[in-house]
């Protein structure tokens, strides 16, 4: 409005000029600002604003470009319009601008804009909603920001790598699922597993009548059920796992890999389950395809825990159904700096499998990032941790920043049938 106001007062004081000077022509130049006065009362500012976005078709993984469209409608009014979208900090803008600037005209005004930006990191990311900043032709009116659109989440899966193929000789598996390791769905076998009480629904022929006579109630045997092998993963999620960047730590090294191994293993038919060391999140073990989209899903949400959380003796406490009914394949994968705690916890579970666990532990070195005489000396704790452990699991130290996912599956499918 100050400009309306500069140009009244221009135009007063050119006829009061041209009228004390009784100068004609200064007197009709007085009825210039007065004409673009009532131009600029007369339009309406830029009114009708909509804008829509979408993300293109996924799915997306860390490091892919995403490619953003922005529409942008304003059906009346003129003005000047500044179009802008805000991006997260961890969201990197690759292609083009996310501000633009255009000039609404009498007609309907339709854009569109595209850009790409890439997410280094799997999760779930929100952009917010636009920013229209809208300015009324001559500045005449309010102007101000209007927020357009819906609030726009763009989802990124962890990374998943097949294993490089591998050609080798038919030797016994160093890491063997054990054979009690099936799913309790399938038919039953004749393998017998134990002597339990009734329960309804069981069938007559099951019933063990010598053992009922000297014990006083019904019991029955009970068998084996035929299925596939089951895997158990457990992930770390406590403060260690962070060591790093936001982008760059344990972490996001033991999703990728865990959901790489958790693919292989689906695809061949196995059972395959999950556990959040820390943050207490389970997933029962289950195989197909819908097993894998519950294993990516859950991957994709795994954060750091905020306190120091449980250790690997509660994490197996709280799967202890899990242990019982599938004896599966242990796969751990942690940054270890002390053997005591997981040596423990693989102790407490050998009665579920009247011995050495079948367990491997994949041991995260994320030092190399750092230099210094330090990087050696965990090294060397590293490799006491590997010492530590043997007789109770296969350990595997892998240096994240020098071997990468591929070859580290390459190296578990070889061992593992």
């Amino acid at each position: 409005m100050r400009l309306a106001r500069s140009l009244f007062y221009t135009s007063v004081g050119l006829a009061l000029l041209g009228a004390l000077t009784e100068m004609t022509e200064v007197i009709y130049l007085s009825l210039f600002p007065l004409f673009a006065l009532a131009i600029g009362l007369a339009i309406r500012p830029p009114a009708g604003v909509a804008v829509e976005r979408e993300v293109g078709k996924g799915p997306y993984r860390p490091g892919d470009e995403i490619p953003l469209r922005i529409r942008l409608r304003v059906e009346g009014g003129m003005g000047f319009i500044l179009l802008r979208q805000p991006l997260p900090p961890e969201v990197e803008l690759v292609e083009g601008s996310n501000v633009w600037a255009v000039f609404k005209g009498p007609r309907k005004l339709e854009k569109e804009f595209t850009i790409k930006i890439r997410v280094p990191r799997r999760g779930r990311y929100t952009l917010p909603q636009a920013e229209v900043y809208v300015e009324p032709l001559l500045k005449f009116g309010p102007g101000g920001v209007i927020p357009a659109g819906d609030v726009l989440t763009v989802t990124v899966l962890p990374l998943v790598k097949p294993p490089r193929r591998v050609r080798t000789v038919n030797t016994r598996s160093q890491i063997p699922i054990p054979l009690t390791s099936y799913s309790l769905t399938g038919p039953i076998s004749t393998d017998f597993k134990e002597i339990r009480e009734y329960r309804p629904g069981d069938p007559v022929k099951f019933i063990n009548w010598k053992a009922s006579a000297r014990r006083g109630d019904v019991l029955v045997n009970e068998y084996e059920r035929e299925g596939k092998k089951t895997v158990m993963f457990y992930v770390d999620a406590r403060a260690a796992m962070g060591v790093g960047s936001f982008m760059e730590n344990p972490l996001e090294y033991a999703v990728s890999l865990v959901a790489s191994l958790a693919y292989y293993f689906l695809r061949r038919g196995y059972n395959v389950g999950l556990y959040v060391v820390g943050r207490g999140e389970l997933l029962m073990p289950s195989p197909g395809n819908r097993q894998l989209y519950a294993m990516v899903k859950k991957l994709m949400e795994v954060e750091l825990s905020q306190g120091t959380g449980e250790g690997f003796v509660g994490a197996f406490k709280k799967s202890e159904r899990v242990l019982i009914q599938y004896s599966p394949l242990l796969v751990v994968v942690s940054n270890l700096l002390d053997s005591e705690e997981l040596r423990t916890a693989l102790k407490s579970v050998m009665k579920y499998y009247k011995g050495r666990p079948p367990a491997m532990v994949f041991d995260l070195f994320p030092y190399s990032m750092f230099e210094g005489k330090e990087v050696e000396l965990i090294r060397l704790k590293k490799l006491a941790v590997e010492n530590d452990l043997r007789g109770l699991a296969h350990v595997f130290q892998w240096d994240v920043r020098k071997t990468d996912v591929s070859s580290v599956l390459s190296k578990t499918v070889r061992m593992v049938r």
